[in-house]
Formats: C-alpha cells, structure tokens, sequence
C-alpha cells in the first residue's frame, strides 16, 4: 500500500477528492495506478521494453553503422588524394629545381660569352682609337690595322 503525506494547512476537500480517486484506481486492475506501480516495482515488468524501442535501438545502430562506413570511405578517398598530392608535389619540386639549375647555368654561360666578347672588343677600339691619331705615321698605322684584323 501507498500512503500520501499532505501538510496540516492543507484542504480537506481536495485530501478527499484525492482518496476517492485513488480508491477507484485500487478497484480497477488495468488503471494507471497499477501500471505504475508494476512498471516501477516490479522487476518482471521493467525488463520488457516497448517494441518500438527495438526499433528506434535498430534504426539509431543502423545509422550509426553507415555514419562509420561513410567515414572510413571518406577517409580512404583522402588518403588517396594526399598520396597523389604528395607525389604531384614531389615531381613540381624536382621539376623547380632543375629548371633552377639551368637558369643557373644559363646565367653562367651568358657571362662567359659577355666576358669572351668583351675583352676583345675593348682591344679593337683601343687600337681603332690610336688608329684616329692624326700625327701617326703610316708604318705605325698599317701595324694597327694588322692587329685589329
């Protein structure tokens, strides 16, 4: 049996109105008063579960077990991309540093063809230079000529 605590303060009436109802529930066994008290005293009863239980339990596994192969697809697509990635960035790098290299080298032949002209050309209009003398005799002028050709 359940017993109810009320305050002294508290009205008659509705202390009443509460027994009589609580009387009727404890007549009928298919109220509600029993089937709470089944399902929270009784351990025969709370170890059922409602069948939509199940069903919510199997749609949440289910659910839940195509998030996770979802994830691990997802996860090995981007696998696949960085490793290709990986392999793309090599193949860039490798391809920057020889054209690094041949800038390199072009820089340097390019100073060596300068360097090869350069100081020639400075011994030609050197001589050009003593050629435009006008006190210069002609002996003097043909050895010129001779060197600069």
């Amino acid at each position: 049996d359940l017993y109810f605590g009320f305050q002294k303060e508290a009205d008659t009436q509705l202390i009443q109105l509460i027994d009589r109802n609580l009387a009727e529930m404890k007549n009928d066994p298919n109220s509600a008063y029993y089937s709470i008290l089944h399902s929270w005293l009784d351990p025969a009863f709370r170890k059922q579960h409602p069948k939509y239980f199940l069903w919510i339990l199997a749609g949440l596994l289910t659910i839940l077990l195509v998030v996770l192969v979802f994830t691990f697809v997802l996860k090995y697509q981007v696998d696949l991309k960085t490793k290709a990635l990986w392999r793309k960035n090599r193949q860039l790098t490798r391809a920057k540093d020889r054209a690094e290299e041949n800038e390199r080298l072009k820089t340097i032949f390019l100073q060596n063809m300068s360097h090869e002209i350069r100081t020639p050309m400075n011994g030609i209009i050197g001589f050009l230079s003593l050629l435009k003398e006008p006190n210069l005799d002609s002996e003097s002028r043909e050895k010129y000529i001779d060197i600069v050709n």
